[in-house]
């Protein structure tokens, strides 16, 4: 039998200076933002258990919902299933995709979303994620 072994991780947050007023913002800055900073914002809910149900686990759909009252897109940004997304650029061409088809479908309204990244983390666009059987979190 193999021991499982306890780890832990620290997380230090960097504030971009990206910020997006409206949908259009929004998917201009998606397209070109540093790949932590989609991590971040996808995954961070999970890591620290802080989303309750009824809300959205990642922030891009918060926001939408919550600033732009757009809840048909935060629904569908909520959709995603990250445990199938093996790499970040095709998380990125994924959230790009619904955006897209959602603007070109509806006006839209204003809201500010802030990007923050984590500095010097999966800064590279090409980089896998790696899942371990064992690990019951994407």
């Amino acid at each position: 039998m193999v021991p499982f072994k306890f780890y832990t991780s620290s997380l230090l947050v960097e504030i971009t200076g990206r910020r997006a007023e409206d949908l259009p913002s929004f998917l201009r800055i998606l397209r070109e933002i540093d790949a932590s900073s989609i991590f971040y914002h996808v995954h961070h809910a999970f890591r620290e258990y802080s989303f309750a149900p009824g809300q959205y686990s990642n922030d891009f759909a918060r926001w939408v919902s919550e600033e732009l009252e757009e809840t048909p897109l935060a629904e569908k940004l909520a959709s995603v299933n990250i445990k199938e997304v093996t790499d970040l650029e095709t998380l990125r061409q994924a959230l790009i995709a619904i955006v897209e088809k959602y603007l070109a479908a509806r006006p839209c309204r204003g809201g500010s979303f802030i990007f923050c990244g984590i500095p010097g983390s999966l800064s590279r666009p090409n980089m896998k994620r790696r899942r371990s059987k064992s690990s019951p979190l994407p």
